[in-house]
């Protein structure tokens, strides 16, 4: 039984007299026929104009619409919690805004190399289609790629010969003891002095944090995972003339960080064809013709950046937190079953409220071997 539904009707109060003026039979009506019902009433505005939620006349289930009240500073005083140093002077605000940069074909004309690289763009612009419209979706694929790279490049030349101005803060308003000094992300504007019994600031005492750029590789970072696999053929055929080169040892460590992850043939597969820059098509044929399992064409990049890179991403924290307690006995725990030592964490012993250190005896790996 369908409903015909009238959505001229604006309030939710005018909807649910409609509603209740068809007289329907819940037996005849399905579920799924009721369900457009509410929400038709329930995605009515009120006399003031509106949304029932924003009114607070309804509550949503995970509370998107609701808002924090304000509090005042002695309410926040109060508050055990709080941390003064957190609030900001509306003063430290800058009034300016970071421009976005954009690509004018007649300002940016004059820039050395911008016009063949316009040139090179429209030729691979037209072989693209090309291909396209041939049906040749892997040589498709690869011209598409070659194109955002093309067209990544504009900016990149640009940035070179008229670099963006960017306006910030004449102040950082961060005390000292919130800055993370192991992060390779800035300077101090002045310098610290060291004696035999601590190190003490001896700037000015309105002192500056300079932010700059990251240039550290975090391989515990999935984002950080997938650009180096994204590029490993390319960052490979790099190295082939300089083996000792910083590259060859990153490349190395990523592949050891492989090499510990327990990946499922088929997510090896997946890593193995993303690499080669294979289209989701035909890694799902693959994994059809090879495992048996039939994924979506969109589930593969999902399984791509969520699950693979997470899983290399994860083993790389590990990794790091062993290597920081490798002179720390307390930081780890032996393994009644399989006799090894791990660190004494949740990522590898499961929770025990009774145990004398908040963990089982056998690792999460035993207990999950036991279970099978």
């Amino acid at each position: 039984m369908k409903i015909e539904l009238d959505y001229n009707i604006i309030t939710a109060e005018d909807r649910c007299t409609a509603v209740n003026g068809m007289q329907l039979e819940l037996k005849n009506v399905t579920t799924r026929e009721l369900e457009r019902v509410a929400n038709y009433i329930l995605y009515g505005k009120t006399a003031k104009g509106n949304a029932l939620p924003e009114a607070k006349e309804i509550s949503t289930k995970h509370g998107t619409w609701k808002k924090k009240e304000p509090e005042s500073l002695d309410a926040l005083m109060e508050n055990v919690l709080f941390d003064e140093t957190t609030l900001r002077p509306l003063s430290s605000r800058s009034p300016y805004t970071n421009p976005k940069p954009t690509i004018d074909k007649v300002k940016d004309a004059g820039i050395p190399g911008m016009a063949d690289l316009w040139a090179a763009i429209g030729d691979i612009e037209a072989r693209y289609e090309e291909e396209k419209l041939n049906g040749k979706t892997l040589r498709a694929y690869y011209l598409r790629h070659l194109l955002i790279d093309l067209r990544k490049e504009q900016y990149s030349l640009k940035a070179i010969f008229r670099p963006t101005i960017h306006f910030v803060s004449a102040t950082h308003d961060t005390l000292p003891h919130e800055v993370d000094w192991t992060a390779d992300s800035g300077y101090c504007s002045s310098p610290l002095a060291t004696n035999s019994s601590n190190t003490e600031y001896i700037g000015d005492p309105n002192w500056e944090w300079h932010v700059v750029a990251k240039h550290t590789v975090d391989l515990s970072d999935p984002n950080h995972i997938y650009h180096i696999l994204d590029n490993y053929s390319a960052l490979r055929h790099q190295i082939y003339d300089f083996p000792t080169s910083g590259t060859a040892f990153l490349l190395h460590a990523v592949e050891c960080l492989i090499s510990k992850t327990k990946l499922t043939p088929a997510r090896y597969h997946i890593l193995i064809r993303k690499v080669d820059h294979a289209p989701n098509d035909v890694i799902a044929k693959e994994l059809v013709t090879k495992f048996g399992m039939d994924y979506a064409v969109n589930y593969i990049s999902t399984i791509w950046t969520k699950e693979i890179c997470g899983a290399i991403a994860k083993t790389g924290k590990q990794d790091y937190d062993e290597w920081l307690a490798r002179n720390l006995p307390h930081k780890w725990k032996r393994c009644i079953r399989c006799h090894t030592d791990k660190l004494r964490d949740g990522r590898f012993f499961a929770p025990r409220r009774t145990a004398f250190d908040g963990f089982t005896p056998i690792c999460r790996e035993c207990q999950k071997e036991g279970k099978k």
